[in-house]
Order: structure tokens, then C-alpha cells, then sequence
């Protein structure tokens, strides 16, 4: 079982695994990040839970 929240703890989510850890090193990713990279968790759906939050969540599309 994986645990984890956003920056404030507003938004909490468990997985029962993360089969996949990514790094992306382009110029958004960066940016938003403040890092050299940006860390990404992939879950199965059906693996993946939010226990709090879900109404603070927002979708960004990025369109090149």
C-alpha cells in the first residue's frame, strides 16, 4: 500500500502498488516542478484511490 497527499494535504490518495515511476526532463514539466524534472506515479485505475479531496482536484490540458 503506497499513502501520499498534495502540497497543502488537501487532496489524499493510496494505491496498492505503483507499478511504474517516470521522470520527465522537458521545459513544462520543469517549470512546474521548480526541479530539473518532474516525478510521475503510474497506477492502475482500478489500484488507485483518492480518501479525501477528490472535489479540489483540477484537470489541466496542455495543448502544443
Amino acid at each position: 500500500m503506497v499513502r501520499g497527499t498534495c502540497l497543502c494535504g488537501g487532496v489524499q490518495f493510496e494505491a496498492d502498488e505503483i507499478p511504474l515511476m517516470t521522470n520527465c526532463h522537458c521545459s513544462m514539466c520543469r517549470e512546474a516542478s521548480g526541479a530539473a524534472f518532474g516525478t510521475f506515479a503510474h497506477a492502475r485505475p482500478e489500484q488507485f484511490r483518492y480518501r479525501k479531496g477528490w472535489e479540489l482536484i483540477m484537470l489541466l490540458r496542455i495543448v502544443p
